[in-house]
């Protein structure tokens, strides 16, 4: 039982509108997200990494693609870009899809655009124009 008076920290996470949270790279040590994990009245924002060194102190690096149980030291073992990956074999094993629509699948995934093009990249996706406005295939 909770003493009277005392606030949990669920109760101030209930109460507050946005929470943010600074996590570290399990992979580099020196780099930390921060990360929207409650957004109750607007769009959750994205991630951005800021990385901390002795060397150079603070420098930000900008949008940064991690899921939050990576950043949580989870369980998580696929990256994002394997995700990215993963999503357009599948998507476009049974033949050439309308690009808006994988975008909007990535998107659904939390894969950003650019991971996106990453993934695109690494597997040789071909971007095909038709009538209709642009495919991809692989």
């Amino acid at each position: 039982m909770v003493p009277k008076g005392f606030i949990e920290d669920s109760d101030i996470t209930a109460a507050a509108r946005s929470v943010l949270l600074v996590g570290r790279v399990r992979a580099d040590p020196s780099i930390r997200v921060m990360a929207q994990i409650k957004s109750s009245l607007a769009p959750e924002g994205k991630k951005v990494a800021f990385k901390l060194d002795e060397e150079n102190g603070f420098a930000w690096i900008g949008e940064y693609d991690i899921d939050l149980d990576e950043l949580l030291g989870g369980s998580s073992t696929e990256s994002v870009l394997k995700r990215a990956e993963k999503l357009i074999k599948e998507v476009l094993d049974d033949g050439a899809k309308a690009s808006d629509y994988v975008v909007e699948r990535a998107k659904e995934k939390q894969i950003s655009q650019r991971t996106l093009k990453t993934a695109n990249k690494n597997l040789e996706v071909k971007s095909i124009k038709t009538k209709e406005g642009w495919k991809w295939q692989l």
